[in-house]
């Protein structure tokens, strides 16, 4: 029997050993991602778990189709928009998800500034910030916010798609005008357009106000109409709903629009004057570059089934 003599390694191969071990070893506890939940960033996911709201899956018709039931108080025709993007009304299926009965806060996006180490430029002052919604930097750190929250709780966190935003605010796709808890614009009853008089011009403003606020409806979400225009995940192109295809659509892969690349944002900021009752419509679609900072978010856990909010919260805190 032959012995062969095992060629010894090199100093270099221990040394490029040691420094991989260790450059892995840097990073896995470095990275915040990475790292276990914090017990802020904890209770951050339970009460996100708390705030969802389990949507059905179902099929409905998506856009506008000029509403046959007249919830509003008005005559149909008045609310039939006759925009080009939001025709025709197509059918759409739906499987179902989670989505959060409010917005985000600025509490709750503190938590993933800091848990993340970046600087917030346009954090509001203390007296807009407890209980208001976030208005995001841009649509990348509204995503990432809800990415993040997957991340660290195992759960498929996201933004919602567009066809899950009006399918929810529409309490499950049913022909309601304005997703409100009656499906009317009762404004300083289910529509509270916070005023207040700007000291430099004495004039009177539009402003925020904390989520919740308004009644909901009838399925449970919170201010899908007025007080903060709300990010979701579709990139935007005019013509999506001629060849939208019915099951889960989630909008074009890319932009087709090389100079403007827009997202879709849903909803309505209180900016917007009480009388243009179109922009508080379910089915009103609103475009913004992905790095405009105007809109708020909310997120939602892309998973078909359902679970009891406790067995969620076991799933995703261990």
């Amino acid at each position: 029997m032959i012995m062969r003599k095992t060629k010894p390694k090199s100093k270099t191969f221990y040394q490029l050993l040691t420094l991989n071990n260790f450059a892995f070893l840097l990073i896995l506890f470095s990275n915040p991602v990475l790292s276990a939940p914090t017990a802020e960033q904890k209770a951050l996911i339970k009460q996100s778990i708390e705030n969802m709201i389990y949507v059905p899956g179902g099929s409905f018709m998506m856009g506008d189709g000029a509403f046959t039931e007249d919830l509003a108080g008005h005559k149909t025709k008045d609310y039939w928009l006759g925009e080009y993007d939001m025709k025709p009304a197509h059918k759409v299926t739906l499987d179902g998800y989670y989505l959060s009965k409010f917005e985000v806060t600025n509490e709750e996006f503190l938590i993933y500034v800091n848990a993340n180490k970046k600087i917030w430029n346009d954090r509001p002052p203390k007296y807009a910030f407890d209980g208001f919604p976030v208005v995001a930097p841009n649509w990348y750190e509204a995503k990432n916010y809800c990415t993040w929250l997957g991340k660290i709780s195992g759960l498929p966190f996201d933004l919602p798609s567009e066809a899950q935003w009006e399918y929810a605010a529409r309490s499950g796709g049913k022909n309601y005008v304005f997703p409100t808890d009656n499906g009317k614009l009762e404004f300083g009853r289910n529509i509270k357009m916070n005023r207040t008089i700007a000291k430099r011009s004495n004039q009177e403003q539009l402003t925020l106000a904390p989520v919740g606020s308004n009644p909901p409806n009838p399925m449970g979400f919170h201010e899908m109409a007025a007080n903060i225009a709300e990010w979701v995940n579709d990139w935007y192109y005019s013509k999506y709903y001629r060849k939208s295809p019915e099951h889960n659509p989630t909008g074009p892969e890319k932009s087709p629009y090389k100079t403007k690349p827009w997202k879709v944002f849903r909803g309505t900021n209180n900016v917007n004057s009480d009388s243009v009752t179109g922009n508080f419509m379910t089915i009103k679609r609103g475009t913004r570059l992905p790095e405009s900072a105007q809109n708020g978010f909310r997120c939602s856990i892309q998973m078909p089934e359902k679970l009891s909010k406790s067995a969620l919260i076991q799933k995703a805190i261990h």
